[in-house]
Formats: C-alpha cells, sequence, structure tokens
C-alpha cells in the first residue's frame, strides 16, 4: 500500500516537473527577449552579447541590404545596355557602402537601435551608416517586458516600452512576438502604417536558451 503510494507520489512529480519544463521551453524566448531588452537599456553589452550571434545577424544584414539595393535599382532601370551598365555599377558600389551600415549594426548598440524600432532604412538612396546608434537609455523607460518599442526609424531614442505585444504606442509603433516553428521565434515591429514590418529572428540554442540571429528589413 505504501510502495503504491509512493509510485502514485513519483508519477504526479514526473508529470509536474515535464509540465513545468515545457511551460518555462515555451516562454523561454518571451524570458531572452526580456532579458535582451533590459540589458540593451542598461548598456550591459556583456549580456547583450550573450544573445546575439554576431556572424550570423552579420551576414542576415548584409543579404537584407543587398537585397534591397538590387531591388530598388531593378525597379528603375530599363533593359537598355547603358542603363544595364549603371545598374551594375550602383549595385557594386551600394554593396560596397554596406559593410560600415553592418558593422554598426552587429554590435551591442546597434542591437539596442533594432530593438527600438530603429533598423537600417533607406539604404538604397542613402548608404551613409547611421550614426552613432546607442542603446534607449536615457529616454527609455525601465522594467520593459517582452515587447517592442515606439520610434520612428532614423529618429531619436524611443519614449519608452510597450507593456505588451501587439500594443499601440506613441507614433502609431507596433509590435508582435511569436513562433514560426518549434526552433524560430520572431520579432515584428511597425514604426510606420504606410510601409511593412521589419522583423528580428531568434533561433533556439538548446532547450531553454536563444540567440538573435538575424533581420528581415523592409521591402527586402
Amino acid at each position: 500500500m505504501i510502495l503504491a503510494s509512493f509510485k502514485r507520489l513519483v508519477a504526479a512529480g514526473l508529470a509536474l516537473a515535464s509540465v513545468v519544463a515545457a511551460l518555462l521551453s515555451y516562454a523561454s524566448p518571451y524570458i531572452v527577449l526580456s532579458r535582451l531588452e533590459h540589458a540593451a537599456d542598461a548598456r550591459d553589452a556583456e549580456t547583450v552579447n550573450r544573445y546575439v550571434d554576431y556572424p550570423a545577424l552579420r551576414a542576415s544584414l548584409k543579404q537584407e541590404l543587398n537585397a534591397r539595393i538590387t531591388r530598388a535599382i531593378s525597379t528603375h532601370a530599363d533593359d537598355s545596355p547603358l542603363a544595364q551598365a549603371a545598374a551594375s555599377v550602383g549595385t557594386m558600389v551600394g554593396s560596397a557602402l554596406i559593410a560600415p551600415i553592418v558593422e554598426v549594426y552587429a554590435t551591442p548598440d546597434g542591437v539596442a537601435a533594432l530593438l527600438a524600432g530603429m533598423p537600417p532604412r533607406d539604404v538604397a538612396s542613402d548608404t551613409a551608416p547611421p550614426g552613432p546608434v546607442r542603446a534607449p537609455q536615457a529616454d527609455a523607460t525601465r522594467g520593459a517586458t517582452v515587447s517592442g518599442t515606439s520610434a520612428s526609424a532614423g529618429s531619436s531614442a524611443p519614449s519608452g516600452r510597450q507593456p505588451a505585444a501587439g500594443t499601440s504606442v506613441s507614433g502609431g509603433a507596433q509590435v508582435g512576438a511569436g513562433y514560426h516553428g518549434i526552433n524560430e521565434f520572431v520579432v515584428r515591429y511597425r514604426t510606420d502604417s504606410k510601409e511593412p514590418p521589419y522583423t528580428t529572428i531568434f533561433h533556439r540554442t538548446g532547450v531553454f536558451g536563444w540567440q538573435l540571429v538575424g533581420v528581415k528589413l523592409n521591402g527586402s
């Protein structure tokens, strides 16, 4: 009798532990995002670095910016040989100017800008790197939850974190976060109602770990 009761107790404990582990696993990207936002606000580079895969982020930024330049140039180019030659030169020049932009954003301050609704903008027409990018410390409200921030791209630091994903804030900025498959988590920021949102991409590392690995920019 005692043995049977003990077995039931063990089974119940294992079941409870499994439920708790599943809940923690599901909540883990939200927890990581919250920690990353807090670290960005506090200019805690060491913690930011822990949650960012910089080689993957650089590759993603380079790919997205190159795609934007190529699309912008091809949209305005015709089929004449001269136009095609000019487009090729424009693509090469734009690609060369992408490198400093990538290096600016593949830093703790650059990550803070991405989390604050300030991605690289208008690269095709203005390839000069933004700068300097700063973490939203002085103007941002501490105690951020899993959320986005309100800011117009290329403008000043945000006025505060959103209290919940998908909530409208000052300037009409919105943010939404959710899974995109078991091992991918995305945070979607809309900073302009006239443009599509941009997205930051996190990949799972282990059972509970996540890292920022890339972005998906407007129009690319």
